[in-house]
């Protein structure tokens, strides 16, 4: 379920695969209390801000290549 909404909000089955790692990633390293009814919905929520930082990142990447090339 998470890797289908990583997949819809990025596009990409290969960069979901890699969205939805890093954001297990980051709840394991922060384990917190979730109640069962609230799981999934703090999976998203960091899965959302996992590809927000993604697209950032991408971006900044993006101006720095472009910015070096004549």
């Amino acid at each position: 379920r998470l890797y289908r909404l990583a997949w819809s909000l990025c596009g990409s089955p290969h960069v979901a695969e890699d969205l939805v790692q890093e954001t297990y990633l980051r709840v394991l390293a922060r384990p917190r209390r979730v109640r069962n009814s609230d799981s999934f919905a703090y999976l998203a929520r960091t899965l959302r801000n996992v590809t927000t930082d993604h697209r950032r990142s991408e971006s900044s990447r993006e101006r720095r290549r472009s910015s070096s090339c004549p």
